[in-house]
């Protein structure tokens, strides 16, 4: 009986196969109208992983429990779920349970694996922030239904000042750092690459992972590298100590894993291909360098965001530079010298062919953040710039709420309004969410 079970499910899987993984996916993604970062945040990969399946030029997912889990974020029915299983080449749900009642004595070793693998998943997913993006969300759809009563205005204040104490000086329910589970028995330091002295500061660059598989010898970390050591020379930045990383990484859990192994504050990863460098900023989330918890908030709880640059054009890797270093100020609290070289490198952006907008929003955000860190915050400087990299990319929530808190701080007539309107653009964004 159970062989017959057997080939009738092989029957089964070769006719789902028809049904193409990427398609699917792109369909119910559409459907719930979620952005890969969610995506990838629930089920514990990186936002380019997700980028790649959905394009179809990465694979299938290679763990069951990531499809299971991608099902439950895109809140697909049981039928849906299978079928997304059946593309991936795994078994319906219902048939893998009723298979691991019946070999359970013979993959007793297998099986814990698999719980193993699903629980450290569980536990990223988890370091991610879902659960505390969870509860600002509904923090959010509770007032939404107060605005059209009577005393909407004042419960705003109450809000929007509560959601930037605790952005500021509490857990972050928005941008919570990230704590993936790492394994004590892979990616040991290598020797050479000391930790930090007392005072120092340690950036480390990665070499970058390049999937189109063309250029095999190019150094991008070498150059990322001396552009950062120019401007640290330039900015008469002291004890700062460069690394590269001998090995590719191309995945946030990687680069937080290899730099708490070696105490950097810094981490710079990514992606290139054909002259494109995607560059990811990771934080490791046991530093304790942040002078001001405020900060610290902003700066490392931002895996979303990446700088997309042009490495033949230096220019951009000068900006890419800036930004950098304009992110070790603000964990120093010295915002007045991030501000300095974070507006250069966002002038020189302005000028450059063909930048990314992504970049863009990124550079005028960490812009922001340094004139909305100053003492006294220059609130009108900040909503400028948090507005320029709202415009450049919608979706970058982070810079959408931080305007509607520079908004609520600044108090000017028809500031409150303005702040309203931009928790009400997240909410219509994400109508999900409300």
């Amino acid at each position: 009986m159970n062989a017959t079970v057997d080939i009738l499910e092989k029957r089964l899987y070769n006719g789902a196969e028809m049904e193409n993984f990427n398609q699917l996916l792109n369909q119910y993604v559409q459907r719930a109208g979620i952005s890969d970062t969610e995506l990838a945040r629930a089920i514990g990969v990186s936002r380019q992983t997700i980028f790649r399946w959905r394009e179809g030029t990465t694979g299938r997912p290679r763990h069951r429990e990531d499809v299971l889990a991608m099902a439950r974020k895109l809140r697909l029915t049981p039928e849906e779920r299978d079928r997304l299983l059946l593309a991936t080449g795994f078994p319906p749900e219902g048939r893998s349970e009723k298979g691991e009642e019946r070999e359970e004595g013979e993959e007793r070793g297998e099986g814990g694996k698999r719980e193993e693998r699903g629980e450290e998943r569980e536990s990223e997913a988890q370091a991610e922030g879902i659960a505390s993006e969870s509860r600002w969300i509904d923090a959010v759809a509770r007032y939404r239904w107060r605005l059209g009563s009577g005393v909407a205005v004042v419960l705003a204040v109450v809000v929007i000042a509560a959601w930037w104490v605790n952005q500021r000086y509490g857990d972050g329910l928005l941008n919570t750092p990230t704590a993936e589970v790492v394994s004590p028995s892979t990616g040991a330091a290598p020797p050479t690459i000391a930790r930090p002295t007392p005072g120092e500061t340690l950036i480390l660059v990665t070499h970058f992972a390049n999937y189109a598989g063309g250029q095999v010898g190019y150094n991008v970390a070498g150059r990322l590298t001396q552009a950062l050591q120019r401007e640290i020379d330039n900015t008469r930045l002291k004890n700062i100590r460069l690394e590269i990383w001998p090995e590719a990484v191309g995945e946030r859990s990687r680069a937080l894993q290899i730099g708490r192994q070696v105490s950097a504050t810094l981490v710079i990863y990514g992606e290139y291909d054909l002259g494109r460098v995607m560059v990811e900023f990771a934080h490791p989330a046991n530093q304790n360098v942040f002078t001001d918890p405020a900060v610290q908030q902003q700066v490392t709880g931002l895996p979303e965001l990446s700088a997309t640059i042009n490495s033949d054009l230096p220019q951009q890797v000068r900006s890419l530079a800036l930004m950098a270093l304009g992110q070790i100020y603000l964990t120093l609290n010295q915002a007045d010298q991030a501000r300095l070289l974070l507006a250069q490198a966002r002038d020189n952006l302005k000028n450059e062919p063909e930048v990314d907008q992504k970049t863009w929003a990124l550079a005028n955000f960490y812009l922001g953040l340094a004139y909305h860190s100053s003492f006294p915050p220059d609130l009108d400087a900040a909503i400028a710039a948090y507005t320029e990299a709202v415009t450049a990319w919608p979706e970058m929530l982070s810079s959408q709420l931080d305007r509607s808190a520079a908004y609520e701080e600044r108090a000017l007539p028809g500031d409150l309004e303005l702040a309203l309107a931009g928790i009400e653009q997240i909410i219509q964004a994400k109508p999900d969410w409300a």
